[in-house]
């Protein structure tokens, strides 16, 4: 890889795919593919496994709530049998 510190923002910017790949070389290409495909593996490892907890205690929760909502809506009579109020 070559840089050249006499580059400013805007000739960067206005450098076409050709010109920056060339500035680039083959080996910062391949470098920066490998890299990519590091991260990216790390960060589907970790993100995969976070979500799937995440959503677990989430519908845990959820569903702890439906069934405190159900059991607040009525009330037992003294026979035990269940009365709802809607």
């Amino acid at each position: 890889m070559v840089f050249d510190p006499s580059l400013d923002v805007n000739t960067l910017l206005n450098m076409t795919v050709e010109e920056q790949q060339a500035l680039i070389g083959e080996e910062g290409t391949s470098l920066i593919i490998v890299l990519y495909a590091v991260v990216t593996g790390i960060f589907t490892a970790i993100l995969l496994p976070f979500k799937a907890a995440f959503y677990r205690r989430h519908v845990a929760a959820v569903s702890d709530q439906t069934e405190e909502a159900k059991k607040e809506e009525g009330v037992y009579d003294e026979k035990g049998r269940w009365y709802k109020y809607s």
